[in-house]
């Protein structure tokens, strides 16, 4: 069995119980009018939302397009939090809001050999499943998804060793028929 298929593995594992207490627990209903109104998208007035390519209409594609935005980074960016606006057109108002809190936090050191290398780093091999034992109603679903970040620098010695990833993450459909990422829950 490789690492990767391990990885898999366990991340399933581990989310096939997180979605089990998060049901259990009644934190996810079945009944759409329950729904909380956050990751609506915005009243009159406010900025319109991007459309086109990111407007998926799909729970899975959302959230492998998610993933690859989240994980994608280049030394081109102007700032390594740059990924912030990158996954904003596959995410609710909730989860936009903590990842702009994220992006005020420190770059650390490691930013600056980033840029310095001329590095990249690209999600790929990116898939996703509704497993079947997972909690679902017509407007929210879990989606699992995994791939593999892959770093290249222009300049780095020794090259870096590609990184399995995997999430588990709630998909809401908003009222303009959009699903969106509402959350990750691992």
């Amino acid at each position: 069995m490789t690492t990767r298929s391990l990885a898999i593995g366990a991340s399933a594992a581990l989310a096939a119980a997180v979605i089990g207490i998060a049901y259990l627990l009644g934190t996810h209903s079945t009944h759409p009018a329950s729904a909380p109104a956050r990751g609506t998208p915005p009243r009159a007035g406010a900025p319109a939302r991007p459309t086109g390519p990111a407007a998926v209409p799909d729970p899975v594609a959302t959230a492998t397009a998610w993933l690859r935005a989240y994980r994608g980074i280049s030394w081109k960016d102007p700032e390594p939090g740059s990924w912030v606006d990158r996954v904003r057109p596959y995410v609710g108002d909730d989860l936009a809001a903590e990842y702009d809190r994220a992006r005020q936090g420190s770059a650390g050191i490691s930013w600056t050999t980033f840029v310095h290398d001329q590095c990249t780093a690209t999600a790929r091999e990116v898939d996703g499943v509704i497993p079947p034992e997972a909690p679902r109603a017509p407007h929210s679903v879990y989606v699992q998804v995994s791939g593999t970040v892959v770093t290249e620098c222009a300049t780095a010695q020794p090259p870096i060793p590609p990184e399995p990833v995997a999430a588990t993450v709630e998909v809401r459909r908003v009222a303009d028929g959009r699903w969106v990422v509402y959350r990750r829950l691992f």
